[in-house]
């Protein structure tokens, strides 16, 4: 994630980029801070939530149909993030907050193997 300043005077115009996990921060971010010197954002894969993202990885590997995957899931992520908590903002419910004139670009692919085309395009 990278905060660019376009120049430091009284107004600065600020360009938020954010890639995956930096990418559904960065909508975090813009749900809980509406600053005017944020000009614009730019975000790569951001997912609408974790549990979207775990879902699919479980369904890629073929492990969707095991009782109680998604909660091996759970604790896996809680290993790999030991911050992550299920209860925090997520961005799904961040991005209806994010000020109406603000211009975002949403970048996907749909050969994305971790995040799912799909959770960008429910952000959007």
């Amino acid at each position: 994630n990278q905060i660019v300043e376009a120049s430091e005077t009284e107004n600065p115009h600020i360009v938020l980029f954010g890639i995956s996990r930096g990418a559904s921060a960065v909508v975090n971010f813009l749900g809980t801070d509406g600053r005017p010197a944020i000009k614009v954002a730019i975000v790569e894969s951001p997912f609408d939530s974790f549990l979207t993202v775990q879902r699919h990885l479980a369904k890629r590997i073929c492990v969707h149909w095991i009782p109680g995957i998604q909660a091996i899931c759970r604790g896996i992520t809680k290993i790999v993030f030991p911050k992550y908590s299920s209860n925090g903002l997520h961005p799904v419910d961040a991005v209806k907050n994010i000020r109406k004139d603000l211009p975002i670009l949403f970048v996907c692919s749909k050969q994305d193997e971790l995040v799912h085309f799909l959770s960008t395009v429910n952000l959007y």
